[in-house]
């Protein structure tokens, strides 16, 4: 939901999510779309998560 509600990401509920609903969604998709997407999804990313993670675990733990 973080990503879809950034518009970098389309969600699908489960109970609307069929082969007939993804295909239609995949083909209406367009390049320019996409290439949006991904600079919003790209913007949103946490290149050090694992580290900083790690960091407050070993903090907690102390």
């Amino acid at each position: 939901r973080f990503l879809s509600d950034a518009k970098a990401a389309i969600l699908i509920p489960q109970s609307q999510l069929d082969g007939d609903s993804l295909a239609n969604l995949v083909l209406g998709l367009r390049r320019e779309d996409l290439a949006e997407m991904a600079v919003k999804a790209q913007a949103l990313a946490k290149f050090h998560a694992t580290e900083e993670v790690a960091s407050i675990c070993e903090e907690c733990a102390r």
